[in-house]
């Protein structure tokens, strides 16, 4: 389950389910405005059963872009851009796990018509680990991953989020490995 907005009337709620007849899932989109749903429709990798979301508005060109993991045995983490609708692999990801929890934060620069998304998803180890994306026109640009320093590892079936605090930096919200408790990093 994920979901975005564009900060005014309109906010979209994405959802895995089996399409009638398939056996492969997809990802739906829920409009919260006029209360439609239907299937993501793009060509590409199939998101996995147990696969997690993520999603995020830019709004110059108004488009969203859904993350999520896909059905090989080597899972990666892919994107969707909903007006494109086709999916693409980041790369860099490979060492995801399986049903790995996803948390996307952005910083959108108006003058530039640009974003800044900062992914943050477990890898094999159990350790937190943060991709960046720079979101120009319809396309995001990946770089930089990295495991996330000082930050310990997380309990396997813990959730994820995250929050930009005033527009400076991201505070993640998880449950350690060891522990009972959502901890802020």
């Amino acid at each position: 389950l994920a979901a975005c907005s564009d900060n005014d009337r309109n906010n979209w709620v994405y959802y895995l389910n089996l399409p009638q007849g398939t056996p492969q899932y997809a990802i739906y989109e829920l409009n919260i405005q006029d209360s439609s749903s239907a299937p993501t429709v793009y060509s590409g990798p199939t998101p996995s059963g147990n696969s997690n979301l993520a999603a995020v508005y830019f709004s110059p060109n108004k488009d969203r872009f859904i993350i999520f993991s896909n059905t090989d045995t080597r899972h990666y983490l892919y994107w969707v851009n909903s007006t494109l609708q086709s999916a693409n692999r980041i790369s860099g990801t490979g060492s995801v796990m399986s049903a790995s929890p996803l948390a996307a934060t952005t910083i959108t620069n108006v003058q530039t018509r640009s974003m800044t998304i900062f992914l943050y998803y477990m890898d094999v180890n159990t350790l937190l680990n943060r991709i960046v994306g720079k979101v120009t026109d319809n396309e995001i640009h990946w770089y930089a991953n990295q495991v996330v320093e000082g930050a310990p590892p997380m309990k396997v079936d813990t959730l994820l989020t995250g929050v930009v605090v005033e527009g400076k930096w991201n505070c993640l919200y998880y449950i350690p490995d060891g522990d009972t408790e959502f901890r802020a990093f």
